[in-house]
């Protein structure tokens, strides 16, 4: 079975655009978040610069702890909230490789026009929220920053030469175009709990890495901060931290090896009320616990209680977490292609 799918997009409902919250004045609502993220599998993020020998090494900070950049985070929920928030595709591009590295894959024009990046003042959702470079003259601050998640727990995993992991295949166009001939959507990686899959061989090629993962049950520490959120932005934002009971998030390198699967269980929020808290020393609201568990229910019933999105159903099926699941997950070699031209990405799931 293919290790990814396309969560699909709604073409007839473009992004709403309008301009986000100041930065000047108080509006909205503003707080922290925070939690603690679990290693389902084993999980990878390059350190910076590769190293010219021997295994890569899990990301660490100048204390010589484990983390998960803020910006890894920042990447894995604005790509959520332009998902289930239905934002741009501010960094799609539309033009590939193919398997010679020629840049000759075309795909600008699949992409209907209301969903390129926003070039405006008017933003989608998640440039609200996130910020964007629009241009080299315009550059719009977001209202959601994330911290680095630094390691409370980090258990130990052994060097490993993962599978060769290969770059899209957008020539096969049944995989990567709708019915419509649009772009098929987003790509998400599906979890493979069983284990994770590696090189037969112990030998380092151009399509694959040598790397020291963190393992499974490993922890660390997240928190974040948002200013101005709309009540929307800041139920899409809740939404996209804790999802589903039976859904887990994916991050870090290896994903199509089964990478990367990762638990965010939020322990605390935090809202302030910014306006009040400066005129009577109050405005601030605390919620955790069994409170903690009811807010959020409610803020996100909008997502939860959606049972005819397409959107979501995708979402919902792809990222399913269950620890029992077997199913085998491999790229198509490129015989296949070549011999099924015309098939589906849903007819190999």
């Amino acid at each position: 079975m293919n290790p990814y799918d396309f969560v699909p997009v709604n073409w007839d409902r473009s992004p709403i655009r309008k301009p986000a919250s100041p930065h000047d004045r108080f509006s909205g609502v503003s707080g922290k978040i925070e939690g603690v993220i679990t290693a389902e599998t084993p999980v990878f993020i390059f350190n910076s610069p590769k190293r010219m020998s021997g295994a890569e090494p899990f990301i660490t900070n100048q204390q010589g702890q484990h983390i998960i950049p803020g910006s890894s985070l920042k990447g894995l929920f604005r790509s959520l909230v332009e998902t289930v928030g239905n934002g741009c595709f501010l960094f799609y591009d539309g033009v590939y490789e193919d398997e010679d590295g020629n840049k000759n894959i075309d795909y600008t024009n699949e992409l209907p026009k209301d969903f390129g990046k926003c070039e405006t003042i008017n933003l989608c959702i998640a440039c609200r929220m996130f910020g964007a470079m629009h241009s080299s003259d315009m550059l719009s601050l977001g209202h959601v920053s994330f911290n680095d998640a630094v390691e409370v727990n980090i258990c130990e995993h052994e060097a490993i030469y993962t599978i060769a992991l290969m770059g899209p295949k957008p020539r096969h166009d049944a995989f990567y175009l709708d019915p419509e001939q649009w772009i098929a959507g987003r790509k998400f990686y599906f979890h493979q709990p069983t284990g994770i899959k590696r090189s037969h061989t112990k030998t380092k090629t151009r399509y694959n890495e040598h790397i020291t993962p963190i393992n499974t049950g490993s922890q660390f520490a997240f928190s974040l901060q948002f200013t101005n959120l709309e009540t929307l932005e800041l139920k899409t934002l809740l939404y996209a931290l804790d999802l589903e009971q039976d859904m887990r998030h994916k991050i870090g390198y290896g994903k199509p090896a089964g990478l990367g699967s990762v638990h965010f269980d939020i322990k605390r929020l935090t809202l302030i009320d910014y306006a009040n808290r400066y005129v009577t020393n109050q405005g601030v609201t605390e919620y955790k616990g069994e409170a903690l568990a009811d807010y959020l229910s409610g803020q996100t019933r909008i997502f939860t209680d959606n049972t005819t999105s397409p959107t979501l159903k995708a979402l919902r099926r792809i990222w399913r977490w269950d620890p029992s699941d077997t199913t085998a997950y491999h790229y198509p070699d490129r015989d296949w292609f070549d011999k099924n031209p015309d098939t589906s990405i849903s007819e190999t799931q």
